[in-house]
């Protein structure tokens, strides 16, 4: 594509001409699927081990149903909700191509985010560094037993060592995203860093939200993401139609979705892999009763093994080079594979 881009003519690794087109690429490396296991973390915990030790059968049914849903909860590539405090160092650690060293990469959560949204992105401002004083104002809306609000003193202050730092994006989606030509939602990203402090955090996303108001009330945005908790719906003013949307929530939502309608086909596959299981020949040395469903044939890999010796009615007898007689215990076999 570089060279298309260069020259329309090449001729033995060369360029005949300089009739190139103006381009720009955008290389984007995604998560593999490696990558993700690689960075999940497994959360230990002594009490647990001893008990699931002392209890075969719990160890065995807490691993296959249990164990990858709670104990890799906060590992990176299953969204750590936490890293989110600060949208530029959301690391995992991948392994290099062709080796086993592995290597800390930064994940880009803005461009992750704009894909996961289908948002058509029309400007990415430059991020802004501040740093702020603070004061206690009185605010009508503050219960007079409450301390007075938080804000921030005059104004926020540029400040490229600041603690807080915050970058905007802004675009639209389809309403439906069903239907890309339909209508369109206008929306603003606000990315922030978080500090150990909320409530001066959201004074100053205020005081950055009120700056920015009135390109705010111009573009008539319909939705504004912004990361973590904030007061922002307390700044609607007659007119605004905009609502807030937390990131972290959409994002977790919009990464997973679909996982749980798998998990039911997954769970629908099983219960019909087990109830076909009966056709596939004797047990207990005696002979099914079923004759072979057509259907069910490729259940023959598992059931017979290369030994196997089809049977009158089409039932299949038990292999020599096969000792598991159906399906329901080669499933039994490879949970206490796993298991050992």
């Amino acid at each position: 594509m570089q060279k298309v881009v260069y020259s329309r003519t090449w001729k033995d690794g060369k360029p005949e001409d300089r009739e190139g087109v103006s381009h720009c690429f955008k290389y984007i490396r995604l998560e593999s699927y490696e990558d993700a296991l690689n960075a999940l973390e497994l959360r230990t915990n002594a009490e647990r081990e001893k008990m699931l030790t002392a209890n075969k059968e719990l160890r065995e049914d807490y691993t296959l149903r249990y164990l990858l849903d709670v104990e890799t909860q906060g590992s990176a590539s299953l969204l750590n909700h936490t890293a989110f405090t600060d949208p530029r160092a959301y690391t995992l650690t991948v392994k290099k191509p062709g080796s086993e060293e592995s290597t800390t990469k930064t994940v880009d959560l803005l461009e992750t985010f704009n894909y996961l949204l289908g948002l058509r992105v029309q400007h990415i401002e430059a991020p802004e560094v501040f740093t702020a004083a603070f004061e206690r104002v009185k605010d009508e809306e503050v219960a007079k037993d409450q301390p007075m609000r938080l804000a921030v003193k005059g104004h926020l202050k540029p400040d490229a060592n600041g603690k807080w730092w915050c970058r905007k994006v802004q675009g639209w989606m389809p309403r439906d995203r069903h239907k890309p030509h339909g209508e369109r939602e206008k929306v603003l990203i606000i990315w922030r860093t978080l500090t150990a402090d909320l409530e001066k955090d959201n004074a100053v996303l205020d005081e950055y939200f009120t700056k920015n108001r009135i390109a705010v009330r111009e573009q008539e945005y319909d939705v504004i993401y912004v990361n973590g908790s904030n007061n922002l719906p307390n700044l609607l003013q007659q007119g605004d139609r905009w609502k807030v949307r937390l990131i972290e929530e959409d994002f977790h939502r919009l990464m997973w979705e679909g996982v749980e309608d798998l998990n039911k086909l997954k769970h629908n596959d099983h219960s019909n892999r087990q109830q076909q299981a009966a056709l596939c020949g004797d047990r207990h040395g005696q002979r099914g009763a079923h004759p072979r469903d057509p259907r069910t044939r490729w259940m023959d890999r598992w059931c017979s093994g290369p030994g196997a010796d089809p049977g009158e009615n089409g039932h299949l007898r038990q292999g020599p080079d096969m000792p598991i007689e159906n399906l329901g215990e080669v499933l039994q076999a490879m949970v206490e594979l796993i298991r050992r």
